[in-house]
């Protein structure tokens, strides 16, 4: 329901011009004929009327906008879940690749000393097979 008002000039009423659909008409009609109301009375009710449905429109609407917030929340919080459960196989992967390389640094180490002690093994081992034969050509 809209209400325009117009003044014509300080000596003429106030003039009220309603723009509402024929049904609206018919029941404000019948609603002013039945009741002990004053016309400027059922228009402010009228239109608190136009008002509070707006407002019901906008709280429906704001609470429509509500739940789709929490929806898309919600898919995002899934996301996220999603997301920190590969960066944790990704850190666990990180992890192993870490503890592997160490083992292999150990290794490597162990592997240098058995090679260094090895070639000093076979040094000793050369220095006695010359001294045997020394030993033994000589007879």
């Amino acid at each position: 329901i809209f209400l325009d008002r117009k003044i014509l000039s300080r000596t003429e009423p106030e003039i009220i011009i309603f723009q509402a659909t024929p049904t609206i008409k018919i029941l404000f009609y019948d609603y002013l004929s039945t009741s002990n109301e004053s016309l400027t009375s059922a228009l402010m009710q009228a239109n608190l009327e136009a008002i509070k449905q707006k407002l019901d429109k906008l709280i429906a609407l704001q609470g429509e906008m509500i739940i789709r917030q929490a929806q898309a929340n919600q898919i995002l919080f899934e996301q996220n879940q999603k997301i920190l459960e590969k960066d944790q196989q990704i850190l666990e992967t990180a992890q192993g690749i870490e503890n592997n390389t160490f083992v292999a640094a150990q290794y490597a180490k162990i592997s240098a000393v058995n090679s260094t002690v090895s070639l000093r093994l076979q040094e000793e081992q050369l220095a006695y097979q010359k001294a045997d034969y020394w030993l033994h050509a000589t007879d």
